[in-house]
């Protein structure tokens, strides 16, 4: 962020200091504020005069009250009628969730929301997060008649413990091009999908979250609550599915979903462990764009992996983190492939230095961009050196915890050769040597995104990456921590001045975010 942009951002919590102090209460001025926000004052640096708050165009102000969140903007709108009728200016309700666990905004009821959607959010919605509460066909009607420009939905069934009548349901959002649902363990929800199959036709990312919990690993009954087949038959366009953690997700959906995916471009199944690979042959011959992979803690076993045509496709992301492959199939498979751009090795304990060297001498790691190489423990730290001594300058993310034997003097000497991933000496050190028990604290939620969001970028890569006081940006599903590859470039981060166009990460832990270690989350 520019001294500018740290100026208003400064200032936008200045502001909502004031509100808290207030309460709303104060001596209004017309047309002003009130005389505590008055005295905030603008310094975007020594060679600019300071400037009152109240005395900055609505323009400025509007910039200011971005930086904020929902509930804050709330607050402010309660200081003066000058702070409210900016405060709520659509512009800065294009995003917004409300489910309050996860940081939204609580609705009490429909009456309110759809109070909200008339008067506030209307045609500048674009992104909305709901809780099973207010799912309910008045609300879904409302959204399809008055928010046109409406592309990104959650709709979150996680705790559902029965579903509203959607007899009357005849209007659904039809120019979403991201649907995001959170499956319940009980609930069925065919009667709710079949009013909407036909209103799916503009998708081109689906994400289905499961409610798989790594904390039980015993067998349970798996009921299928939604029909994958229907969905994807009425999907033409996906580019990205997103299957997260979901029990009866088997590889016959898998085969289902190659069938008919012509345009498919990442595949996302972590956590799905009875996907075994059996189905990976007919994806591969299918969906001949297929670039992304992700396969993190399933149950994919040697025989069906080493069987699959991997030099047949242009896959160049694969993630095998938490995989049981034998050193054998690690070896076969990852050296069929053309290369990599991103890779994922996280607790293979069978990926050796040898299939290390043989990556390097057959030069598949020559576009590498990010790898996740934490817990391997048979990679010995110089063959670890030598990797990054050949091929540092190139990465922008690198993930390499769980290596309690890589001294601070490995560090120093790697670094120089870490070229893109900026931040100095100390800060890069940090984030190297503890990502991997903090990776929660760099979550931003949907508040923190930016306004002006439009289309998708043309290339879905999945990105993991280290940088020292970064923003991530997190744009569907955003605090179940689903991340989807939805973000252009007046949307994207700017990391410490590297501007990134592979922003984020599929398949992520969808519910608490204190489950995220558990459950091995990692960007």
């Amino acid at each position: 962020m520019d001294c500018a942009g740290n100026a208003l951002f400064r200032v936008a919590q200045d502001a909502s200091a004031v509100a808290n102090v207030q309460g709303g209460v104060g001596n209004y001025i017309p047309g002003c504020t009130s005389p505590l926000a008055s005295n905030i004052n603008l310094e975007f640096n020594g060679n600019l005069p300071s400037v009152l708050i109240n005395e900055m165009p609505d323009k400025i102000l509007l910039q200011i009250f971005s930086f904020l969140k929902h509930r804050e903007l709330g607050k402010i709108a309660r200081v003066c009628k000058r702070w409210r009728l900016i405060a709520y200016d659509s512009r800065l309700w294009q995003a917004v969730s409300l489910r309050p666990e996860f940081s939204g905004l609580h609705v009490n009821n429909t009456e309110t929301l759809l109070a909200l959607i008339n008067i506030r959010f209307g045609s500048t919605l674009r992104y909305i997060e709901l809780p099973c509460e207010l799912i309910t066909s008045p609300v879904l009607h409302d959204l399809a008649n008055k928010c046109p420009n409406l592309k990104y939905m959650t709709l979150d069934f996680s705790n559902a413990m029965q579903l509203h009548d959607f007899n009357d349901l005849n209007a659904f959002p039809c120019n979403l091009r991201s649907l995001c649902i959170c499956l319940s363990e009980v609930i069925f929800l065919e009667g709710f999908m079949r009013r909407i199959y036909s209103c799916l036709s503009s998708l081109e990312v689906l994400h289905l979250i499961g409610t798989f919990e790594l904390s039980s690993e015993a067998e349970e009954e798996n009921y299928e609550v939604i029909n994958i087949s229907k969905i994807k038959a009425h999907t033409p366009n996906l580019r990205i599915i997103n299957m997260y953690g979901i029990g009866f997700v088997d590889d016959s959906h898998v085969e289902m979903l190659a069938s008919n995916s012509i345009h498919l471009e990442v595949l996302a199944l972590n956590f799905c462990l009875r996907v075994k690979g059996s189905s990976f042959s007919m994806l591969i011959q299918k969906c001949k764009k297929l670039k992304s992979l992700l396969l993190q803690h399933t149950g994919v076993e040697d025989s069906f992996m080493m069987a699959a045509p991997w030099e047949q496709s242009i896959i160049h992301e694969l993630d095998l983190t938490s995989t049981e492959l034998s050193k054998e199939c690690l070896e076969n498979i990852l050296l069929r492939m053309p290369g990599f751009i991103y890779l994922g090795l996280g607790y293979c304990e069978f990926f050796t230095d040898t299939i290390l060297e043989k990556l390097m001498e057959t030069g598949k790691f020559m576009k590498l961009r990010a790898i996740d190489i934490s817990h391997t423990n048979a990679l010995s730290e110089n063959s670890i050196y030598n990797f990054l001594l050949t091929y540092g300058k190139n990465l922008k993310g690198l993930m390499l915890s769980g290596k309690p034997k890589l001294t601070e003097n490995f560090w120093l000497n790697v670094i120089p050769f870490l070229k893109n991933i900026n931040g100095n000496n100390q800060n890069m050190i940090e984030s190297l040597l503890i990502w991997g028990d903090n990776s929660i604290n760099s979550l931003v939620s949907t508040q923190d995104m930016p306004h002006d969001l439009n289309d998708m970028v043309n290339e879905p890569w999945i990105v993991y990456a280290i940088f020292s006081q970064q923003r991530l940006l997190f744009l569907d599903g955003v605090d179940h921590k689903v991340l989807s590859v939805l973000a252009d470039d007046k949307s994207l981060v700017s990391l410490k001045g590297y501007k990134f166009p592979l922003v984020m990460r599929i398949g992520l832990h969808p519910k608490n975010p204190s489950e995220l270690k558990k459950s091995f989350w990692k960007f």
